[in-house]
């Protein structure tokens, strides 16, 4: 018999062909005869007798629902017939890729590029139904984490590594040993696994981190920014409940990553469910959600998410108002990439409009506000005119006295002159009568200003102009499109080398990446800020992350120059297919954004110019009546001053 061959447990020859991977325990082989779309696993070393035992158990509780969601032992594998069991045959997974592939934007832009949210929320909801599955069985999975779940181009997901549940059979349980740290409760964090009995709502926690992964862009939910301490790994975050996302995270410290999703993108519902998940109560017996009550939720979501009318690929959830992805773009942070080229579907008629445009004439220049009235001052009070009599003739009595004294007494003459000059220019009292004749002068005149100012800005022609330069503009830039076109893929070309260099980083993802340096865990943690593949690797951004040590980041660095050196260009006249989409759509964004901005500027200025006319008409009578009363305040001051 060859070192290939095998025998199943009903005796039948197996014969297996080229190696498809490889892990720590076994490997996973083809089959020579591929009819049955099998793979076979084969151990690297042999099996204890527990384990022998497991997999004959999980073959004999083999059922068409376990074998649809998950790679279920389907037969056992011997080196000779009913000697040890050294592997398995289980379903064949084409087509499959490993989830986080999905839910990272940089490998969703590479693998699942017409991936949109609601194709995540599908593929959250088909994996905790899978789950649902595995637990109906009374199996539980044990070591759930991105590595061993696997989602196909249509959202099917495959559980992969399903020798490690834990199974339930004949009253007892064949244990999970293992389990990866950022995906294991707080209750189990810094416990042997090894003789551990699982539970679904041990599980439960596991799945709500995936689905967190899936519908927040491959966030952890306990990654984020500690303002209270240094380095915090992942699994001290789970096991203290520093859940980031809380509604009170941000008066114990934790902050998200900058440039994630805040949760208000999702339904009350989902949010629920993850406070549940995550809430130090989850640790209770079955008190988190269940995978069955995910998939309902999840179902219930995907549903009630709407199409953006901007880009295709957006969709968000339909009782928020705005979409997150429009915004997130304008921040130049990218989530989904459309890779269709739009569609102009517009009734815009260029000549048409500049036709319009021409034909709106200007109101001019506001009238000029004149005096319409003929003034005659206000009378000064009665009692100064007495007063003033009154001083006239003491003035004569005086003067008289005066020329008497100097009669009798030319010396007096000296004495008296003086006197009678300063009694002769000695003002009559109205200072009163002036004060107020000044205050409302000058508060007509303040009156007659303010709207003379506001006259001339609202019904002159000032804002018309100015309307009717920007749409001005605007028609020279749609004039220019078919030159901006030119310019634009110039630019494109000039950087053609550089843009295929991002392409050729960006396809290499970093959890994939083959560095012993960087632990899974911190890898996690990277991606929670971003850092998904080689093109996202630059030293003071890792650096910076915590956790990162000098190591790690030179391991990083290095891994992204290496990729950098093997790099080869070949450059082409025509754009990449990449390259072109993009320009294309740069393009139509562009010519959309124009007409819209022209539409809307034109009937602003119809607008404008009805509003310019009807302030015009209204104001002019009242600053018209503003200007009169001035005038006549300040006839009646001028009298004043002279009296």
């Amino acid at each position: 018999m060859s070192e290939l061959s095998f025998f199943d447990g009903s005796g039948e020859k197996v014969e297996i062909g080229k190696e498809l991977g490889r892990g720590g325990e076994g490997a996973v082989y083809e089959l020579k005869d591929d009819t049955r779309q099998l793979v076979a696993k084969i151990y690297h070393e042999p099996l204890k007798k527990e384990k022998q035992e497991k997999l004959l158990a999980m073959v004999g509780n083999q059922s068409p629902d376990l074998v649809n969601v998950s790679a279920w032992p389907i037969q056992t594998l011997h080196t000779k017939k009913k000697g040890p069991v050294t592997g398995f045959l289980m379903g064949k997974a084409v087509g499959y890729d490993p989830l986080h592939h999905l839910y990272t934007p940089s490998n969703r832009k590479n693998v699942f590029p017409n991936a949109s949210w609601a194709f995540l929320a599908h593929a959250a909801r088909n994996a905790a139904a899978s789950i649902a599955v595995i637990h109906s069985h009374g199996h539980v999975v044990g070591d759930i984490n991105q590595g061993n779940i696997f989602v196909s181009k249509n959202a099917v997901i495959k559980l992969i590594d399903c020798d490690s549940f834990q199974i339930k059979s004949d009253g007892g349980n064949y244990l999970c040993g293992v389990g990866v740290g950022h995906f294991i409760p707080p209750e189990l964090q810094d416990l042997d696994l090894t003789n551990l009995v699982r539970t679904p709502n041990h599980d439960n926690f596991g799945l709500a981190i995936l689905v967190f992964h899936l519908l927040m862009m491959g966030r952890h939910p306990y990654s984020g920014i500690y303002s209270r301490m240094n380095d915090v790994t992942l699994e001290q975050a789970i096991k203290e409940h520093w859940y980031v996302y809380a509604p009170q995270a941000s008066k114990r410290g934790l902050q998200r990553p900058t440039n994630s999703l805040g949760t208000g993108v999702l339904s009350d519902e989902l949010n629920a469910l993850f406070l549940r998940a995550f809430a130090p109560e989850g640790v209770e017996p079955n008190a988190r959600p269940t995978a069955k009550e995910w998939a309902i939720e999840l179902e219930k979501f995907e549903k009630s998410l709407t199409q953006c009318l901007k880009v295709p690929i957006h969709k968000y959830h339909g009782e928020k108002s705005r979409c997150p992805w429009c915004e997130a773009d304008m921040e130049k942070i990218v989530f989904f990439v459309d890779t269709s080229l739009p569609t102009l579907d517009t009734t815009f008629n260029f000549k048409n409009v500049r036709k319009q445009v021409a034909e709106i004439r200007t109101p001019g220049p506001a009238p000029d506000i004149k005096v319409t009235k003929t003034f005659t001052p206000k009378p000064m009070p009665p009692t100064l005119i007495r007063a003033k009599r009154m001083t006239y003739l003491q003035r004569v009595g005086i003067g008289i006295g005066l020329l008497a004294l100097a009669y009798y007494w030319p010396y007096g003459l000296f004495l008296g002159l003086p006197i009678g000059i300063w009694l002769a220019y000695l003002p009559v009292d109205k200072k009163n009568e002036y004060a107020i004749r000044e205050l409302a002068y000058k508060s007509a005149n303040r009156t007659y200003t303010d709207l003379a100012i506001e006259y001339k800005r609202d019904a002159g022609d000032s804002r018309f102009l100015a309307q009717l330069t920007i749409i001005n503009t605007f028609l020279f830039d749609y004039r220019d499109l078919n030159n901006w076109m030119d310019r634009t893929k110039d630019e494109f070309k000039h950087h053609g080398k550089l843009r295929a260099l991002q392409r050729y980083l960006s396809s290499f993802s970093l959890i994939d990446a083959d560095l012993p340096e960087v632990p899974e865990r911190q890898r996690v943690v990277l991606e929670s800020f971003g850092v998904e593949t080689a093109l996202d690797v630059e030293w003071a951004k890792v650096y910076n992350i915590k956790g990162t040590t000098s190591v790690m980041a030179t391991a990083l660095l290095d891994w992204r120059n290496k990729l950098e050196e093997q790099f080869v260009y070949e450059e082409r006249d025509q754009l990449e297919k990449e390259d072109e989409l993009a320009y294309m759509q740069a393009y139509y964004n562009y010519r959309r954004q124009l007409e819209s901005s022209i539409t809307t500027s034109v009937q602003e200025l119809i607008d404008l110019k009805a509003d310019i006319l009807t302030k015009r008409e209204s104001m002019f009578e009242q600053v018209t009546e503003a200007l009169n009363q001035r005038e006549q305040l300040k006839l009646d001051l001028d009298f004043c001053k002279k009296f």
